[in-house]
C-alpha cells in the first residue's frame, strides 16, 4: 500500500522548492555580477545559508512597502526628464530592479499608482522581475514579468492610476483602469519621425520634455478629470510640433 504524503506537507514541500529555486537564481545572478574571487566570502556564505534554509516569512515580505501613493519609474537615462514630476511628492518611489521583488504586493498596499517610462499597449517596460506572490489558494506562487503587464490589471482596477508611457491608452482602456493617462507620447527625435512629426530639432524636444515634466507635476496634485486641463494649460506651444502632437493625447477616464 502506498502511503500518500499529507496535503499540508506537500504544500510546504512545494513552497520550499519554489523559494529555493528563486534563491538559487538570485545566488547565481550575484556571481554573474561579482565572481566568487572578487566579493567577500562571508556575503556568499550568508546567501548560501539562506538558500539552504530559506526564511519564508522574510521572502514573502521582501521589499514590500505600504503607503498612499506609489511611483514606479524604471531607471533609464532616456526618461530622466520625468523625475521632476514627482520630486517632492509624498510617495513611495521605485526605480531600480532590486526594489521590484514582490512588486505586486507593494502595488496592492498603495491607493494611487503612478507609472511612467517606456512602454507599449502591453504595459510599462521593466527589467525582469523575480518574486513570489500569494495565490488564490493561499499558496506562494512564482512570477516573473518584463513589464507592468496584464497580470497587474486586476490589481490596478481597484486603484487610481497615472499611466505615462507610449500608447498607455492601449493598456488603460481595454483593462478598464481609471485615472490620468497618455496615448503615444514623443520623447525622442526618432519617435517624432516614427509618428510622422518630421523636421523637429533638439531644441523643440528639450522644450517639450521640460514643460511636460513641469505640467505633469502640477497635474499630479489633482486626482480627477481637471488634471488634464491643468496639464494642457501649462504644456502649450502651438509652434512646437512635438508639443502639439503630445498635447492631443492626454486623457482621463
Amino acid at each position: 500500500m502506498v502511503v500518500k504524503e499529507p496535503r499540508e506537507n506537500q504544500k510546504q514541500s512545494k513552497m520550499g522548492n519554489l523559494i529555493k529555486k528563486i534563491l538559487k537564481e538570485e545566488l547565481d545572478g550575484w556571481d554573474n555580477w561579482f565572481p566568487q574571487d572578487t566579493h567577500p566570502h562571508d556575503i556568499r556564505k550568508e546567501r548560501k545559508m539562506n538558500y539552504e534554509k530559506p526564511d519564508y516569512e522574510a521572502l514573502r515580505d521582501k521589499n514590500v512597502q505600504k503607503g498612499d501613493i506609489l511611483v514606479i519609474h524604471p531607471d533609464d537615462r532616456s526618461t530622466d526628464f520625468l523625475k521632476p514630476s514627482y520630486q517632492g511628492l509624498n510617495a513611495t518611489v521605485i526605480t531600480h530592479v532590486s526594489q521590484m521583488y514582490n512588486l505586486k504586493e507593494t502595488v496592492k498596499n498603495h491607493n494611487r499608482i503612478i507609472m511612467m517610462g517606456h512602454g507599449a499597449p502591453s504595459g510599462l517596460f521593466m527589467p525582469r522581475i523575480n518574486g513570489i506572490q500569494m495565490g488564490r489558494n493561499g499558496e506562494l506562487e512564482e512570477y516573473n514579468t518584463y513589464s507592468i503587464g496584464r497580470d497587474f490589471s486586476d490589481i490596478l482596477k481597484d486603484k487610481r492610476i497615472v499611466a505615462i508611457w507610449c500608447n498607455a491608452d492601449g493598456y488603460v482602456v481595454p483593462n478598464d483602469l481609471h485615472g490620468f493617462y497618455t496615448g503615444m507620447a514623443i520623447s525622442e527625435l526618432c519617435e517624432a519621425n516614427y509618428c510622422g512629426v518630421r523636421g523637429c530639432n533638439i531644441g523643440e524636444l528639450n522644450e517639450s520634455s521640460t514643460k511636460f515634466a513641469l505640467a505633469l507635476k502640477e497635474a499630479l496634485k489633482v486626482d480627477g478629470p481637471e488634471s488634464v486641463n491643468i496639464f494642457k494649460e501649462m504644456y502649450h506651444n502651438p509652434n512646437n510640433p512635438i508639443m502639439v502632437y503630445n498635447r492631443q493625447r492626454i486623457y482621463f477616464r
